[in-house]
C-alpha cells in the first residue's frame, strides 16, 4: 500500500470528494491540455482554457505527484492506482470521508494514463531540474569607486568603473548568492555568449519544429 504525504493529505481530500461532474470535467480538461514544463505552467493554461470553477490548484500537483512516483518505480497505472486508493483507506487520516473507494481508484487510474500532459510535464519537470546547480535570479552591480591620492584630503585622483555578477542559486535545496567581478571584457564575452545561447535556441525551435512535438521552456514563447 501507499501512504499519501501529508503534504498531499488536503489535495487528495479535494480528490477523492470530486463529484461526477467535476471529474467529468477535468478529465476533458486535461485530456486536451498540452504538456507543459512545470504543473505551476498546466494549471495557468488549464485554468486559461476553462471557464468551470475546478480544483486545478489541489489536483494538479496531487497527480504530477503520482505521475513522478509512477515514473521512478515504473508501475503500471493500474497497480499505482490500487495501491494509492487500498492506502488511504485504510489510512486514519481519510476515516471521514464518505465516499467510494472503488471509484476513487477508477478515478486515479484515469488519470494516471493520460500521459501526455500529467505524464510528460512530470518527467520533463524532473529533467529541468537535474542539475546540481539551478539559477533562481541575477543581477549586474554597476560602480564607480574612488582611487584616492596618499593625502586623502586631495579627493580622487581617478576612478575605476566595476561590475559584479550576483547569481541566486539554488543548492540541494537551499539558495545561495555567489558574486565575481567583471570588467568590460567579462561583460561584452557574457554578451556573446548570452545572444549565441537564444540564437542556438531560435535555431533548435525551428529546426525541431518539424517533429510537431511540444517544445518545453521557461522563458518567452514557452
Amino acid at each position: 500500500m501507499f501512504r499519501i504525504p501529508d503534504d498531499d493529505v488536503p489535495r487528495f481530500e479535494v480528490f477523492a470528494q470530486l463529484t461526477e461532474q467535476q471529474y467529468e470535467l477535468l478529465l476533458k480538461s486535461i485530456s486536451n491540455a498540452a504538456p507543459q514544463l512545470t504543473h505551476r505552467k498546466l494549471i495557468s493554461e488549464l485554468k486559461a482554457a476553462d471557464d468551470a470553477d475546478l480544483p486545478f490548484d489541489d489536483v494538479i500537483p496531487l497527480l504530477i505527484s503520482l505521475h513522478w512516483l509512477r515514473a521512478d518505480r515504473c508501475i503500471p497505472e493500474a497497480e499505482l492506482a490500487a495501491q494509492v486508493s487500498s492506502g488511504a483507506e485504510a489510512d486514519d487520516r481519510f476515516s471521514s470521508l464518505n465516499v467510494d473507494w472503488s471509484v476513487v481508484q477508477a478515478r486515479l487510474e484515469k488519470f494516471l494514463s493520460l500521459d501526455r500532459a500529467l505524464g510528460v510535464t512530470a518527467r520533463a519537470a524532473l529533467l529541468s531540474l537535474d542539475y546540481p546547480h539551478l539559477c533562481l535570479g541575477s543581477r549586474i552591480i554597476t560602480d564607480a569607486r574612488p582611487v584616492f591620492p596618499l593625502s586623502v584630503e586631495d579627493g580622487p585622483s581617478a576612478f575605476i568603473i566595476t561590475h559584479a555578477i550576483r547569481l541566486v542559486v539554488r543548492d540541494e535545496g537551499a539558495p545561495e548568492t555567489w558574486v565575481a567581478a567583471l570588467d568590460m571584457d567579462d561583460l561584452l564575452r557574457l554578451k556573446r555568449d548570452v545572444d549565441r545561447a537564444i540564437e542556438k535556441e531560435a535555431s533548435l525551435r525551428s529546426t525541431l519544429g518539424v517533429l510537431k512535438l511540444p517544445l518545453l521552456s521557461m522563458g518567452v514563447g514557452s
